[in-house]
């Protein structure tokens, strides 16, 4: 079956040596700065479809797969933060894709995002969080009654369980990949499910999800943005969270955008945590805001 995804479904951009292992990159439009797309956990460059669809119209954007991922190569682990952005660094240059980038990281790719700001300043000039944590969130949410606290974790269980049941061929006898987004394109929906059914991609998974305390950390020691450009998008208020969660939540990210200041804050209608599948025009308006600023005769030009 697996086999048989594979010859289905073929990657569609090109596969980049960083070091021992390819990653998948996926490169359209024209002009810069260019724009980069940091997927949150568990995400392929697919994530990214109808923004990368829309921003290539005005900009160059490239959408990729980190190792383990979609049609990425295993790398070597741990997969935190700090080993995420100097492949990223890596991939972008060995592609022959010159800065300056704006920076587009969504949810724990947004952490991985200013890491990579951090330690590669001089070749960005922009940066998009959507839906992004900040690195202390742990410490920052209301408290959790004990069948709350019990729910978690029993699901942390579980999903390291994961990987097991991947290898095992159960989870494709169920077909149950890991996650199917709404708002992702219908011609797309197959490719979607064979990559999510890919037995390894669970490890890899539960590799940067065990490693979220590490890249935390180096988010937490990096340096402050100055006066770069930083539009934060948040997603709207749903069903499944509540009023006091929320409000939380928004706090988090109304923090975020103090880390520049030179900042905006822009908050989805309807959508849930993936805003680039639910509400991609609100991503690609933040992507033309930072573009703007760092464009402009006060800003970034390179």
């Amino acid at each position: 079956m697996a086999a048989r995804d594979r010859r289905r479904f073929p990657p569609p951009g090109m596969l980049v040596d960083v070091g021992g292992h390819r990653l998948h990159l996926l490169r359209s439009g024209t002009g810069g700065p260019t724009v980069v797309l940091e997927s949150g956990l568990g995400c392929t460059y697919l994530d990214w479809t109808r923004v990368q669809q829309e921003a290539s119209k005005f900009v160059e954007v490239c959408s990729y797969d980190r190792a383990g991922r979609g049609y990425s190569e295993p790398g070597p682990r741990p997969r935190d933060a700090g080993r995420i952005a100097d492949e990223l660094h890596a991939l972008l240059a060995r592609a022959g894709i010159r800065p300056p980038y704006v920076l587009v990281g969504h949810s724990l790719g947004g952490l991985c995002a200013r890491v990579f700001a951090d330690r590669y300043r001089a070749d960005v000039c922009g940066i998009v969080l959507v839906d992004a944590p900040p690195e202390d969130q742990g410490t920052r949410w209301p408290a959790r009654s004990f069948a709350v606290r019990a729910r978690l974790e029993i699901r942390w269980r579980l999903f390291q369980l994961n990987p097991l049941l991947a290898r095992l061929g159960i989870l494709r006898i169920l077909r149950k990949p890991w996650a199917s987004r709404r708002g992702m394109p219908r011609e797309l929906r197959q490719r979607e499910r064979a990559l999510g059914l890919q037995s390894r991609a669970y490890d890899w998974i539960f590799d940067e999800g065990s490693a979220i305390a590490a890249t935390e950390a180096e988010a937490g020691r990096s340096e402050a943005l100055g006066d770069l450009p930083l539009a934060v998008v948040t997603a709207a208020h749903t069903p499944d969270l509540s009023d006091q969660t929320y409000a939380s939540w928004l706090e988090m990210q109304r923090g975020l955008c103090r880390l520049s200041s030179n900042s905006t804050h822009l908050v989805a209608r309807t959508s849930g945590h993936v805003v680039a599948l639910e509400e991609p025009e609100l991503v690609v308006e933040a992507i033309r805001w930072v573009i703007a600023q760092a464009t402009s005769p006060r800003g970034y030009p390179r």
